[in-house]
C-alpha cells in the first residue's frame, strides 16, 4: 500500500447552512482567552439573540472556548485546566446523548490582524477535532478570527452556521477552511551525508530509531536522545536476560504482586521494556558501524537541551524534534497533570530547542507530527491531538528565523511508534509500511519544504463529523469513493457509533436523475441498485471498522415503493449485530406518508484492493403473486461518478449513479433471473457481490455472471 503525501492550501469553505450549536434551544457558554476578548465575543452573540448561560451548572449545550485567545502572556496551562474541567463537567449529559449534534464545543484561535496563530493555540484546536472521540454525538468546531476584530462574535456565529467545516477561518469578508492537496514532494534541496550532523529529540526506539538508522547508514552523524541514562541501567540482571526469561521475569512479578500492586508491576516493567529497547538499538548500531550516538536530555527541560547542545561540536544540519509521549485513555480516566506532560513534551520541547539552537547554523528544524493534529485523535487521545497540533500551528507561523520549520504530520506506523494498540489504531486509517515511511520521511528532510506536510494511509472507519466535515481534494484518487461515503451517510439523527445509527436521506432527482432512472409502472422510480446501495452504505458512521461488504441475506426490497420524486425522503437504521453484521432497515416517507422499502442482513469481510466486477442472486421464494412492471435503464449509465468543480468537491458532489460496477452488476443479475415483472415483495436468499484481482478499470456493459440465478 503507497502512502499519500499532501499538503495544505486554503480554499474558499461551502456553504451550508445549519444552526451550528447556536440554535435558540442552545445553551451556550463561553468561556478562555482574555477577559476583553471573550467580552467582544459574548456581546456580539448576545446581539445575535443566542441564549448564553453563565457557567457549567446551566448545563450547556454548546461550550466556545477562547482558550489563549487574546492572551498576551505564554501561560498555556492555566486555560488548559479550565477547558479539561469544563468538558470533565458536561461529559455526564454529553457522553450518554444520542441525538447527533445536540453538543458542540467550539475552540476560537487566530492572531491579531489575520497573522499566523501561536503555536498554543494548537492545544485548543487539537481538542476540538477529538472531543466526538470522547462525546460521539457532540461536534467539534476550529474558528480562527482575527484577536482584534471587534465584531468577533459577529464573525463567530457566521462562521458556525454558514459551513459544516471542521475548520474554519473568517477574516472579516470571507469563509475559508484548510484543503488538503496531494503533491510530489518538491525540488531537492541537499542530499544528507557524511559532512552533516542531525540531532534528534527521542529517536533511540520507534519510528525515531528507524529514521535514525536509515540516516546514518547514509553516513550522517546521528545523535539521539532521551530522558533516560542508560549506562544506569546497562548493568541490571533483567537488562541481560534475553526475551523468553524477561517474559519469564514479567509473568511471575505479576504472580507475586500484593493486592492493589499489579498496576504498579506493569508500569516498572513497561519502564523496563523501554531501556531493553534503547540498550538493544545501541547495541545493534554499534555492531553495524553507524555513527549514531545517545545524548541523555530531557526536552522538557531548557537547562537540560542547552546542555545538550553545549556537548555536541561543530556544525548541526538538522534538528528534529522528534520526543513524544503517548497516554490513551478516556478523560475520565486520565489526569489532567499527566495530559499536560503530553502537551508539553511537544511544545515545551519545542521551544526549548527553539532557544538552544538560536545563533548557531541550523539549516532546518523538522518537526514529528501527526494527523491525530490534523484529522483528530482516537478515543483517548485528546492531549496527544493537541501536542500535535501545536507543532502544526508552529510550522506555519510567520517568522524571520534563519531556518526553515517543516512538520511531517503521520499517521500510526506498522508496529512500531508510540500506538499502544495497533488494532484500534487500525480501525481508523491502515497503517503504513516502515520501510516505505522512513523513505517519505527523508525525502522530505532532503526538500525544500515547509509548513505542514502530511502522509496518510487508506481510511477505513471515519466518523459521521468527519465525513461531513473535512474537505475533500478533488485531484486525489480517492475523493470519488470518499465523496460517496460522503453522500450516502445523509443527514444523521441518531447517533450510537458502535451499535446504531439513524439518517435520512432527501434524494436529490433534481441533481441526480439517475437516482429516478428506472421505472414501476411507468413511473420513475428508484433502481434496485440504488437501494441496495443505500442498504451497504449503512456501514460507514460506525466507529468501528466493519470491512467492505461482500453479501446481504435476508434481502427484502417493496418494489412497489419504489417511486421517487424531489419530495421523498429515506429513513435508514442501520444496527450492528457484531463485528462484521449489520441489520438495515429502509424506510421512504413520500406525500406524508412512510413505507417499508427495503431490509437485509450485511456480511462484511477484510477490506480488498479488488474490483467489483460481478453479482450473483439468489431469489428466495415468494408467495406473494403481485407483480410491478421494473424497468432500468441500459448499462452504459450505470457507473457512480461525482461532478467535478472546485466548489462541489470539497463537500459534495451529485452522484450519477451507483459506485463502481456494482450496480450494473445487481441489475442485470436480478434482470437475468426475473426479467421485468418484479414481484411486489422482491426476496433474495443472499445476493453477493463478488470480487477479482483484475486492477483494470470494468466495463459496465461487459456480460455479468448470473449463473447462480433462479427463480
Amino acid at each position: 500500500m503507497s502512502i499519500l503525501r499532501h499538503e495544505l492550501t486554503i480554499a474558499t469553505a461551502p456553504v451550508t447552512r445549519h444552526n451550528g450549536g447556536i440554535a435558540p434551544s442552545s445553551r451556550v457558554l463561553v468561556m478562555g482567552g482574555s477577559a476583553e476578548r471573550r467580552g467582544v465575543l459574548t456581546e456580539g452573540l448576545r446581539a445575535q439573540g443566542i441564549r448564553l448561560v453563565g457557567g457549567l451548572e446551566d448545563d450547556p449545550t454548546t461550550i466556545i472556548d477562547a482558550g489563549v485567545w487574546g492572551r498576551a502572556d505564554s501561560d498555556w496551562r492555566t486555560p488548559f485546566r479550565e477547558t479539561i474541567a469544563a468538558l470533565r463537567a458536561v461529559g455526564g449529559s454529553w457522553a450518554s446523548g444520542q441525538t447527533y449534534g445536540r453538543y458542540t464545543y467550539v475552540a476560537v484561535v487566530g492572531g491579531v490582524s489575520n497573522g499566523a496563530p501561536r503555536a498554543e493555540h494548537g492545544i485548543w484546536s487539537g481538542l476540538a477535532k477529538s472531543v466526538a472521540r470522547e462525546y460521539p454525538t457532540a461536534i467539534g468546531r476550529v474558528v480562527e478570527l482575527p484577536e482584534d476584530a471587534a465584531d468577533a462574535g459577529t464573525l463567530l456565529a457566521h462562521a458556525l452556521t454558514s459551513t459544516m467545516a471542521i475548520e474554519v477561518r473568517h477574516d472579516g469578508h470571507t469563509l475559508s477552511t484548510p484543503l488538503a492537496v496531494t503533491r510530489s514532494a518538491i525540488r531537492t534541496a541537499r542530499r544528507l551525508g557524511r559532512a552533516d550532523t542531525i540531532v534528534m529529540t527521542g529517536g533511540a526506539r520507534g519510528i525515531g530509531y528507524a529514521l535514525a538508522v536509515e540516516l546514518a547508514r547514509r553516513g550522517t552523524r546521528v545523535i539521539v536522545s532521551g530522558r533516560d541514562d542508560h549506562h544506569e541501567f546497562r548493568a541490571e540482571a533483567w537488562a541481560k536476560l534475553d526475551e523468553a526469561g524477561f517474559q519469564k521475569q514479567y509473568r511471575s512479578a505479576l504472580i507475586d504482586a500484593k493486592p492493589g500492586g499489579i498496576a504498579a508491576v506493569r508500569k516498572e516493567f513497561e519502564r523496563r521494556t523501554r531501556m531493553r529497547a534503547l540498550l538493544s538499538n545501541l547495541a545493534a548500531a554499534k555492531r553495524e558501524g553507524l555513527d549514531l550516538g545517545y545524548e541523555r536530555c530531557d526536552v522538557q527541560s531548557a537547562e537540560s537541551v542547552q546542555q545538550l547542545f553545549h556537548r555536541i561540536n561543530g556544525d548541526i544540519t538538522l534538528v528534529i524534534h522528534n520526543a513524544g509521549i503517548d497516554d490513551p485513555k478516556r478523560i475520565d480516566q486520565k489526569t489532567t497533570a499527566s495530559m499536560e506532560r503530553v502537551i508539553s513534551v511537544k511544545l515545551d520541547g519545542l521551544r526549548n530547542l527553539q532557544a538552544a539552537i538560536e545563533g548557531r547554523n541550523v539549516e532546518a528544524l523538522a518537526l514529528t507530527g501527526s494527523l491525530t493534529g490534523r484529522y483528530g485523535g482516537m478515543r483517548g487521545q485528546l492531549d496527544y491531538s493537541a501536542a500535535n497540533e501545536t507543532l502544526a500551528f508552529v510550522s506555519r507561523e510567520e517568522t524571520a528565523r534563519p531556518y526553515r520549520i517543516v512538520c511531517t504530520s503521520w499517521p500510526t506506523w506498522d508496529g512500531v511508534g508510540l500506538i499502544s494498540n495497533l488494532e484500534a489504531a487500525r480501525q481508523y486509517m491502515e497503517p503504513i509500511d516502515v520501510a516505505e515511511g522512513v523513505r517519505a520521511w527523508i525525502d522530505e528532510l532532503e526538500h525544500d519544504s515547509r509548513g505542514e506536510v502530511a502522509f496518510m494511509g487508506e481510511f477505513a472507519a471515519v466518523s459521521a463529523q468527519h465525513l461531513q466535515g473535512v474537505p475533500i481534494p478533488s485531484n486525489w484518487s480517492g475523493a470519488g469513493e470518499m465523496l460517496a461515503r460522503r453522500f450516502f451517510l445523509g443527514e444523521v439523527l441518531s447517533y450510537q457509533p458502535e451499535a446504531r445509527i439513524v439518517t435520512t436521506h432527501r434524494v436529490p432527482v433534481a441533481t441526480a436523475p439517475s437516482l429516478a432512472s428506472a421505472s414501476v409502472n411507468g413511473s420513475p422510480a428508484l433502481p434496485v441498485s440504488a437501494v441496495v446501495e443505500y442498504l451497504v452504505r449503512s456501514t460507514d458512521g460506525f466507529l468501528i471498522d466493519l470491512g467492505e461488504v461482500c453479501a446481504l441475506t435476508a434481502l427484502v426490497i417493496y418494489s412497489d415503493a419504489l417511486a421517487v420524486d424531489d419530495q421523498t425522503v429515506l429513513t435508514r437504521t442501520a444496527r450492528l449485530i457484531d463485528r462484521r453484521r449489520v441489520e438495515v432497515t429502509l424506510a421512504r416517507q413520500r406525500d406524508g406518508h412512510e413505507r417499508s422499502l427495503a431490509r437485509t442482513v450485511l456480511h462484511c469481510g477484510p477490506r480488498a484492493d479488488h474490483r467489483i466486477r460481478t453479482a450473483s442472486v439468489e431469489p428466495e421464494g415468494c408467495t406473494d403473486a403481485r407483480e410491478v412492471d421494473y424497468q432500468w435503464p441500459s448499462a452504459e449509465a450505470s457507473s457512480l461518478a461525482f461532478t467535478s468543480g472546485e466548489k462541489i468537491t470539497l463537500f459534495g458532489g451529485s452522484p450519477l449513479l451507483l459506485t463502481k460496477t456494482r450496480s450494473a452488476a445487481i441489475e442485470n443479475a436480478i434482470a437475468a433471473a426475473y426479467g421485468r415483472r418484479l414481484p411486489a415483495e422482491l426476496r433474495i436468499e443472499r445476493l453477493v457481490v463478488r470480487k477479482t484481482n483484475d486492477q483494470s478499470p470494468t466495463s459496465t456493459a461487459e456480460p455479468m455472471d448470473t449463473a447462480s440465478a433462479r427463480r
